[in-house]
Order: structure tokens, then sequence, then C-alpha cells
């Protein structure tokens, strides 16, 4: 009987898998989540995330106002950099605000 870990294993380097295509789509979105975080200057850019992308709209959450309003600001600079690195025909910024869950012990 194959192990716990192993089967997670084989079940993630399926081809073509469901499981791979979220994997592709969260590192995608963690790397643009990254670089819009070096693009926007401290101390805005670490609580911001990429949420989604959805079309042609590009979902990003602040933890609050402040950032939020940073982000609008820079909306045309983000898209443009969304469209040159990563190739997809962003024209909107969908900014919420999504405060930080607290801590819970």
């Amino acid at each position: 009987m194959a192990s716990e870990p192993n089967r997670v294993f084989d079940l993630l380097n399926q081809q073509p898998s469901t499981v791979q295509s979220l994997l592709r789509r969260a590192e995608l979105l963690a790397e643009m989540q990254s670089q819009i975080r070096e693009l926007l200057q401290a101390p805005w850019s670490s609580g911001i995330s990429v949420a989604n992308l959805r079309g042609d709209t590009l979902v990003l959450f602040a933890p609050n106002s402040a950032c939020l309003t940073q982000l609008r600001f820079s909306a045309p600079r983000i898209l443009e950099l969304v469209q040159e690195n990563f190739g997809f025909p962003v024209r909107h910024l969908d900014a919420r605000v999504k405060p930080e869950s607290p801590i819970r012990r």
C-alpha cells in the first residue's frame, strides 16, 4: 500500500490535472503579487494581495483604506506591469479593502 505522501505526490503529477492547473494559476498570481509589491513603495506594498485575474480585470485586496488609495493612484502603473510582464490584456483594476484577520491563539 502506498504511503499517503506518495499518493498525494502521484495525484499532483498526473497529466493533465486540474490540480496542476490550479497550482500554476496560484504560482502566477503569487509572482504577480511579488512584482506589484516591488513596484509600490513601503509601507503600502506589504499588505497588498492579488486576489484574482478575471478577463481584463485584476482584483487586488488592500488591508486598509490608505493602502487602497495608493493602489488606485498606482493603477496605471500596475496594469502596465501586468500587461508587459505577464502578457495579459488587463484594462481594469478592482481594488477592495480586505482587513487582515487577527491572529487567533
